[in-house]
């Protein structure tokens, strides 16, 4: 390595020197100087390379010749053609016969060498043009028995030193040249090659030569295998020589089908085995179509042992055996003709479920690519009820029960409750899901599963719920053919399933859910009873599992209600009338029109004033002033934000009015003092407002409105004192032109007091006891002031300042929104009646 450090290094200084031209002096020099001479004798058959030296010396020349290629720099002799004599010359010049290595009518660039021990020395290159070079010459070559990277040998003459410019190939196949000089060549053997029997040939400078000898290529052999017995999916070992030393050199067959090699190499090929026949053969093919084959035999699968041999649907078994194989598209296990799930399979193992709808007696088998193993007994154990929930309930419940090995298939299960086939939702194998058949008769029972003509009950019984009522629609009738509709929990669904009695008489079922009964009360219910005056008494509701009894129904034979079409009452925060028609808003502003003489409801456009961040609106104010409607105040509620599961309240201070010919409402201006509940009535034309401010404690305002102005003025309080107001609740009414004012207090009392407006001031009138803090309903009429509370029904005398009470047919009536024809309209969630105080 050092010598030749020491030659590469020397020959770039004797570049350096040569470079420096002519005029250097011969006596300094450390090295032979050449001049390559202009080429001669260039024929069809060649050409002649001349050199002289220009300094000699006296140094050991072990070898001289020439170097040329096509390119004219930096061409040496590691990466060109060349001619060498390898001995030492003394005469001034030499030329040397180059017969080989050159194409015709090509551009060349020589040079001459001289080499000693120590460095190499190079002449000029001189240009050239080629006439051609005889043909490369083939003497020899070895071996001739070859296989895929084998390296041959061609011995001859006029090759190429650069092994690039010869081109070798096997039948037309070419091959890579390890290394060249002129007379050898070594070449590598080609995976492409396609003939078992070939020729060589070599191309230089475009001269062809084809070697007289024949090649032959050693084809497969097969000298064992791994194993001869085999299952499907299994990996043999194919062991033997001249196989190809990677897959794509191979093919390996089974029945014309090639099959996944794993791995390869020259002497072993590892295959995996796919599904064939039970005598096979496989053979190995390389790519010269070359073939050696060996024979095998599949095995049949036997099974052993099934563990357990007994249990539920949906359990895991193991069957164990052989020859099971490794490829799992192919195996089926069944149970009697029923194909089971695989859940893990290997060749002497197989996890498996036991499939649903088998009968005893069960026998399993394993198919491998339709080959059956011997047979194998399991029996079944039928079905499991552990528990059921719920332990009670009604007809059309819902029931849940828990257990195992039901079938997941809803009509494989049957479920008998109390000797009845209940419905089945759903079922899968630890649960299904019934309902409580409509036709059970008994309070207590046991319920049975049955799947596969395997029976089993729970250990517990199932109680039926009693019947529950939790209202009657009307509470009160005057009956003709009147419905009655019982609502609650319990019922039989079944129309005949459930009785009921009124006073010891059967009402006519007409529908029955089990939430619901709709029923008639026929007008003979009366005539039977001979009675003149009310009724009340409990609506009984009897089926097999129970008896109830519900609030009493009140049948007023002759009376001073009238029922009205059912309309709901109870959002109602403002009532007006004009005429024989009605007006009432609701807290989720919306605004209906009711005609007295019809009956009928017609919803108008809504009540345009804010509920934000809430979605309704309670209570508020309103009155009717020269044929339109006012309207404002009130407050919203809604979650906190601070805290969702608490209310905050927003006080509204806006007021509105409508007109009800051009059917719109206009925003007036606000109330000028803020505050909370307020009332309002109309005296002489003019609005009077009364108002709890709790700003700077609790204390009553009075307040007048100019509605030609839309201005408020404030009037002397209804009180001076103002300790023990109760804040949610404060009427006020006008009768015999005078205004009156009432309030609650904590002392559960209603005081009223009345204004003269001819000196702004107020006086004491009357107290009445509030029976709770329950907020008074006041209508003015021509007929006296009314005042209704979920509690009474009281009628107000100025003259002798007295409340006489009536008697109202149910407790919910608590909205009393128009009079007209003399008759009081009071309605409810439910109801809607009229009312003629002069019965």
């Amino acid at each position: 390595m050092r010598k030749l450090i020491n030659v590469t290094l020397l020959a770039l200084l004797i570049l350096a020197i040569i470079s420096c031209g002519e005029d250097d002096q011969v006596s300094s020099r450390e090295f032979p100087k050449l001049n390559t001479l202009e080429v001669s004798n260039i024929t069809a058959n060649g050409a002649t390379f001349n050199a002289e030296f220009s300094f000699r010396g006296d140094f050991e020349i072990t070898s001289y010749g020439f170097v040329w290629s096509r390119f004219s720099k930096d061409f040496t002799l590691d990466n060109s053609d060349k001619v060498i004599i390898h001995k030492n010359i003394n005469e001034p010049a030499f030329s040397l016969d180059v017969l080989s290595a050159l194409e015709e009518d090509k551009t060349y660039y020589v040079r001459s060498f001289v080499k000693t021990d120590e460095f190499i020395v190079y002449g000029q290159a001189k240009e050239f043009i080629s006439l051609g070079s005889n043909a490369p010459q083939i003497d020899n070559v070895s071996p001739l028995s070859i296989f895929y990277g084998d390296t041959v040998s061609i011995f001859g003459a006029n090759f190429s030193f650069a092994k690039d410019n010869n081109q070798v190939k096997f039948g037309g196949v070419s091959a890579e040249v390890a290394s060249a000089t002129d007379t050898l060549l070594h070449v590598l053997v080609p995976e492409l090659i396609q003939s078992e029997n070939s020729t060589l040939s070599v191309s230089v400078a475009g001269n062809v030569s084809e070697s007289t000898e024949t090649l032959n290529f050693i084809g497969p052999e097969i000298t064992s295998l791994s194993k001869t017995e085999v299952v499907y999916g299994d990996t043999v070992e194919i062991f033997g020589n001249h196989f190809g030393y990677h897959e794509g050199l191979n093919s390996v067959k089974i029945a014309e089908e090639e099959i996944v090699v794993l791995e390869t190499d020259s002497t072993k090929i590892k295959v995996v085995l796919p599904v064939t026949n039970k005598n096979f053969t496989i053979s190995i093919t390389n790519s010269v179509g070359q073939t050696s084959a060996s024979e095998l035999t599949t095995l049949d699968p036997i099974l052993t042992q099934i563990t357990p041999d007994e249990g539920f649907y949906g359990d895991e078994i193991e069957i164990k055996g052989n020859h099971f194989g490794y490829i799992e598209e192919i195996v089926e296990v069944y149970f009697n003709d029923q194909k089971a799930e695989i859940v893990s399979f290997s060749n002497e193992s197989i996890e498996t479920r036991l499939p649903e709808g088998l009968k005893n007696p069960i026998t399993a088998k394993v198919l491998v690519s339709g080959t059956e193993t011997n047979l194998a007994e399991y029996y079944y154990l039928g079905p499991q009820i552990d528990s059921f929930s719920p332990k009670n309930g009604t007809w059309g419940d819902q029931v849940t029960i828990v257990g195992n090995n039901f079938s997941t298939t809803p009509s494989e299960n049957t479920v008998i409750v109390d000797g009845i086939n209940a419905e089945v939702f759903s079922s899968t194998q630890n649960a299904i899901v019934i309902s409580i058949p409509n036709e059970v008769n008994n309070k207590d029972f046991l319920i049975k599963v049955e799947v596969n003509d395997v029976q089993v009950e729970a250990k517990e019984e199932f109680t039926m719920n009693d019947p529950v009522i939790s209202s009657i629609t009307p509470s009160y009738t005057k009956v003709s053919n009147q419905k009655i509709v019982v609502e609650g929990s319990n019922f039989n669904p079944v129309l005949n399933a459930n009785s009921l009695t009124f006073n010891e008489i059967n009402l006519d079922i007409t529908s029955s859910t089990q939430s619901k009964i709709e029923a008639i009360l026929h007008e003979t219910v009366i005539e039977n009873l001979l009675v003149t005056e009310l009724i009340k008494a409990p609506i009984i509701l009897n089926n097999v599992v129970g008896e109830i009894s519900s609030d009493l129904l009140t049948i007023d034979y002759k009376t001073a209600w009238e029922s009205l079409s059912l309309f709901d009452l109870s959002k109602t925060i403002a009532s007006y009338q004009i005429g024989s028609i009605g007006y009432i808003i609701l807290s989720d502003r919306k605004f209906y029109q009711y005609d007295s003489k019809k009956d009928n409801w017609t919803r108008l456009s809504s009540f345009p004033g804010s509920v934000s961040p809430g979605t309704t609106r309670g209570g508020g104010v309103y009155f009717e002033l020269n044929n339109k409607l006012y309207y404002g105040l009130g407050s919203t509620t809604y979650p906190c934000e601070s805290n969702p599961n608490a209310f905050c309240r927003k006080q509204w201070s806006d007021f509105w009015v409508y007109d009800p010919i051009s059917g719109v409402w206009n925003q007036l201006n606000s109330l000028p003092i803020e505050g909370s509940n307020a009332s309002i009535s109309v005296l002489d034309n003019e609005a009077y407002l009364t108002r709890i401010v709790t700003s700077d404690g609790h204390r009553l305002i009075t307040l007048k409105y100019n509605s030609t102005q839309d201005t408020w003025s404030e009037l002397s309080p209804p009180i001076a004192n103002n300790s023990g107001i109760y804040t949610f609740t404060l009427s006020s009414f006008t009768c015999d032109n005078n205004l009156y004012v009432g309030y609650q207090t904590y002392d559960d009392k209603n005081v009223f007091r009345v204004y003269d407006p001819s000196n702004d001031s107020w006086s004491d009138h009357f107290t009445e006891t509030s029976n709770g803090y329950s907020p008074w309903r006041i209508k003015e009429t021509s007929n006296g002031v009314f005042i209704l509370n979920e509690n009474f029904l009281k009628k107000y005398n100025p003259t002798t300042n007295e409340l006489i009470e009536f008697e109202k047919p149910e407790s919910s009536l608590k909205f009393v929104p128009f009079y007209f024809d003399s008759l009081l309209y009071v309605g409810s969630s439910s109801n809607f009646f009229t009312f003629n105080p002069d019965f």
